[in-house]
């Protein structure tokens, strides 16, 4: 698939209300926030605006007296009309503070301003020239200076900087519904910003501003990758903010968070550290960053090496300190994959009697990645890449199973593969590891109606197996990541399904955590998918710039 390149500037202005805050259903499906402010602010039900601490999970309100007419959300701002006139804009300050400014109605007499009624549930200052009314709120609003006055203009700069860097490049840039995902996924992935505190010292993205504090260590992989396209610095900080509890032995815990009590070490995360590691130098080219964060992804894949490897072995498996951490670990948590499958003790740990091909295709390319960061450091890549290399030859052999023409899961007991056709099929081809001939094999079950082809195509579960679910997570929902390295891998031969993805992702506003793939709405189970989610719009970003591209082979 060609590239067009960027032929003018899209500044923010022009996309207004590509993400609203609520649906029209009235449901809240994204959380406004900016400068990585742990607020985060959405018009509320039952006054002005419904501020969340994101930190806390604690609401506030905010309430000036009319209702909200109408409304409109741009990427820095949200613009507003009251029933009773007045015209209000909110932002944020560099401090993390909410910036609202109010304005009468044309031709009004301006002495509503001065006797401004404000109610809120959090601290808050006012100031007023009869003119205009500038509201600061937030928990240290009452200590801080309101900002320049040119604090809107500002933020207007620097998201249109951020808009021209992740435009350009971008392939079928001119396809105006294209245009609308790429602004949400920059978006998405800013608003979910969260800037440094005690315990977490470096910028980092939350998966979403509904459900999640702190972050997550295969999102934060994934999310630095996408960054990387438009802002590198906060890509690196990204990964700094993961790495910052890595433990002496390289473990990096599933996730982190603000209270360090409740960081979870009962498991880890597939590694990609070392992918989006060497995406930031391809975009950045600063050494220094790869010198700084090149031994923690090295220290990373060690502690995989001894602690999720057994004995004489080549594979790794996903392990924890119980059935249901280690199901984290593997990322598919939620899945028949590892349905009666038993665990067996390694040290401490306990893993899965089970060989995944996507867990070892990741880990491959994470080899490969060290490999290429090893050159620029002037160090002997050799041993990144002979892991990589024995553990590509062990996939091909041992993981495929010809009867059902695809990479399966293999019980490492007896060497039996389950033969369930999950999206983890495809996950070797997408790391350059598969054949010439296992690699068409997979995309005739990839094309096909009858297993990954569907309306909205390539869900997590083949839709030929008893288990498919459309709305059962791991066990047939269509996740934004994995669809994107199938488009990768098929390039053009992928096109109907990715403009048939395009226009149902547009239809949702928001990017949700996984959707149907026989209607393309958010998946609604037992566990319903959550709105405005990180990774998937990382992944529909990096679809747009032409992405995800794995390592390259030396």
């Amino acid at each position: 698939m060609g590239t067009v390149m960027a032929t003018s500037t899209l500044s923010v202005e022009k996309f207004p209300n590509f993400l609203p805050l609520r649906n029209q259903a009235g449901r809240a499906i994204a959380l406004f926030s900016d400068y990585g402010s742990w607020l985060a602010i959405t018009w509320g039900t039952d006054c002005l605006i419904e501020i969340r601490d994101t930190i806390s999970g604690q609401s506030h309100t905010l309430d000036l007296a009319s209702p909200l007419h109408r409304s409109t959300s741009y990427p820095d701002r949200q613009e507003a009309e009251l029933l009773d006139g007045r015209r209000l804009q909110v932002g944020f300050c560099p401090d993390g503070n909410i910036l609202i400014e109010v304005r009468a109605a044309a031709g009004e007499v301006n002495q509503r301003l001065a006797k401004l009624t404000v109610q809120s549930t959090l601290p808050h200052r006012v100031e007023s020239d009869g003119f205009c009314a500038r509201l600061l709120v937030g928990q240290d609003a009452q200590n801080c200076n309101f900002p320049a006055s040119d604090q809107f203009t500002q933020n207007r700069r620097r998201w249109n900087d951020y808009f021209e860097r992740a435009f350009a490049n971008m392939e079928r840039f001119e396809n105006p519904t294209s245009q609308i995902l790429m602004a949400r996924g920059v978006a998405t992935l800013l608003w979910n910003l969260r800037a440094p505190l005690e315990n977490l010292p470096h910028y980092g993205v939350i998966p979403s501003p509904f459900y999640h504090r702190g972050y997550w260590a295969w999102d934060s992989w994934k999310h630095a990758h996408a960054l990387a396209y438009f802002a590198p610095e906060l890509a690196a900080e990204q990964l700094r903010a993961q790495f910052h509890r890595q433990q002496s032995d390289g473990m990096v815990p599933d996730n982190v968070k603000p209270d360090i009590r409740e960081d979870n070490w009962c498991n880890s995360k597939p590694p990609m550290a070392a992918w989006a590691l060497l995406h930031i130098w391809q975009q950045q080219q600063d050494i220094d960053v790869v010198r700084e964060l090149f031994p923690k992804c090295a220290e990373q894949l060690r502690w995989w090496m001894i602690a999720r490897r057994m004995p004489g072995e080549v594979f790794f498996r996903p392990g924890g300190v119980d059935y249901l951490s280690a199901t984290w670990e593997s990322g598919w948590d939620l899945s028949h994959r590892f349905k009666d499958v038993d665990l067996v003790p390694h040290g401490s740990w306990r893993l899965f009697d089970l060989w995944l091909p996507d867990l070892n295709s990741y880990i491959c390319n994470d080899f490969r990645a060290l490999a290429q960061l090893a050159e620029v450091l002037d160090l002997d890549p050799t041993p990144w890449q002979k892991e990589a290399d024995q553990l590509a030859e062990a996939i091909r052999r041992a993981l495929w199973n010809e009867a059902k023409g695809c990479f399966c899961d293999v019980r490492a007991s007896n060497g039996a593969s389950t033969g369930l056709r999950t999206a983890a099929t495809w996950i070797p081809l997408w790391a350059e590891i598969a054949s010439e001939f296992q690699k068409q094999k997979v995309i005739e079950l990839m094309l096909s109606p009858n297993h990954f082809w569907t309306q909205v195509p390539f869900p997590s579960l083949s839709a030929s197996e008893k288990e498919f679910d459309p709305n059962g997570f791991w066990d047939g929902s269509v996740w934004n990541d994995h669809a994107a390295m199938a488009f990768q891998i098929l390039g053009e031969r992928a096109d109907e399904g990715r403009y048939r993805m395009r226009d149902y992702l547009y239809k949702q506003e928001a990017y949700f955590e996984c959707y149907s793939p026989l209607d393309g709405v958010p998946a609604r189970g037992s566990r319903p998918a959550v709105p405005q989610f990180s990774w998937g719009a990382a992944a529909a970003l990096e679809v747009l710039r032409g992405g995800p591209k794995p390592a390259p082979q030396r």
